[in-house]
């Protein structure tokens, strides 16, 4: 489902088609068409589990988000409710399951299911019950989903308020819920021989684990060196400065002045929609495009975690290699010729079919207007931007205009 998941030393598409599982098992449970209603917060993450095809090939027809506002009439057997243990989130379920007990005259009786994500909270149980709708649910589960594999180098639990509940609130839930991630781990890639920490919370998170993997069969009996030969454990309350410092990759800077929300990037289509030399059409500020940013592109993979001040030359030596991999197209006659062409096509990133080729040309164009608004911005922030970067971009410019297929098919590429 996610093939760049699993090609690095890790490989984290065993973690995705493991939770992908569970969700499928939340689904199967359900029989006949399903409406899914996410807590707002996790829609994103849970995109990084399963496509949205894998989720209509099983009966979800629509999927909304959770609010308190009454849900449109909907044609659906089950409504499934997945959400974080939140009392808040606990209020809109409720308006949710009376609004719709209220049409049931009118309208197909209909099932209610609700899972928690990673696990349940007798606390909201028991806020369901006083809310009166909980003996309406047919089931209560869990989804035990502990991690979000945004790439093949990098997981995340989406907890962002963990920070606050545990040195503020003094709520120690994201301790306990990191040990079962963790445990998850091991279960998956085998035991962790070494593990440094530094920090409280670090060290009673581990000591957690520790617990935990003792009455544990998989793990407590298994000494085999896992696929992890190591992990550090940082408190974050030790190093509070860092998080604060301006990021300065091309991923970084791309995420901290546009935002990066599981690996999706929304563009303002105005800026990156049409070339430099085409007019700019007249388009709506709101209107955005939608960009995957992971490892599944070769270009980005390779740019991602390089300083801003190299991406200039990696994007001129890419433009080049199209434009002359294309105009070597122009003599290529013969049919042994061609096929020669086709066979060497995957090493400039240009693959035969007309339409993704297009869109490759289309990846390259975004990731010139990227350099040069994150160039303007940075700016903007008044940072310095070295010469080098300058002319690397403007290099990037004169080479993707240095031939007239190029030309065409960029213009092309950005109609698309």
């Amino acid at each position: 489902m996610f093939p760049h998941l699993s090609g690095w030393r890790v490989n984290i598409g065993q973690l995705q088609e493991l939770y992908a599982k569970e969700l499928l098992g939340i689904l199967e449970k359900c029989e006949g068409t399903k409406a899914i209603i996410w807590d707002e917060s996790l829609a994103g993450p849970v995109g990084l589990i399963a496509k949205y095809t894998f989720l209509k090939e099983h009966n979800v027809t629509k999927m909304f988000p959770l609010s308190g506002d009454p849900l449109p009439d909907i044609d659906v057997k089950n409504i499934i409710f997945i959400t974080r243990a939140n009392l808040k989130l606990m209020n809109h379920i409720a308006d949710n399951i009376h609004n719709e007990e209220r049409k049931r005259r009118a309208t197909v009786k209909k099932d209610f299911y609700l899972y928690f994500l990673p696990k349940k909270s007798l606390l909201c149980e028991k806020h369901l019950k006083n809310k009166g709708v909980y003996g309406s649910l047919s089931f209560v589960g869990d989804f035990r989903c502990d991690f979000f594999p945004v790439d093949n180098d990098l997981l995340s639990m989406e907890q962002k308020d963990a920070f606050k509940e545990l040195h503020i609130e003094g709520d120690p839930t994201c301790v306990y819920q990191s040990a079962m991630a963790l445990m998850t781990l091991q279960r998956l890639y085998g035991r962790i021989p070494r593990v440094c920490g530094k920090g409280i919370y670090a060290e009673k998170l581990w000591e957690l684990t520790k617990s935990m993997g003792r009455d544990d069969s998989q793990i407590g009996q298994n000494n085999e060196k896992g696929s992890i030969d190591q992990m550090v454990i940082l408190d974050r309350s030790i190093d509070l400065m860092s998080v604060l410092a301006t990021q300065l990759t091309y991923e970084g800077l791309i995420d901290q002045i546009f935002g990066i929300s599981s690996t999706t990037l929304h563009l303002p289509a105005d800026r990156f929609g049409r070339g430099d030399d085409q007019p700019l059409p007249a388009l709506s500020t709101s209107e955005t495009k939608q960009i995957i940013l992971n490892s599944g592109e070769e270009l980005y993979a390779e740019l991602r975690d390089k300083n801003f001040n190299a991406v200039g030359q990696i994007l001129a030596r890419h433009a080049k290699s199209i434009s002359s991999a294309l105009e070597e197209r122009h003599g290529d006659k013969s049919v042994s010729d061609m096929k020669k062409f086709v066979e060497r096509l995957p090493n400039h990133s240009i693959i035969n079919d007309p339409a993704k080729h297009c869109i490759q040309i289309s990846r390259r164009t975004f990731r010139r207007g990227a350099c040069l608004a994150i160039m303007s911005s940075m700016k903007e922030l008044g940072l310095s931007t070295s010469a080098h970067m300058r002319n690397s971009c403007s290099h990037s410019s004169s080479s993707r205009k240095s031939g007239e297929s190029v030309t065409s098919l960029m213009s092309s590429a950005i109609v698309v």
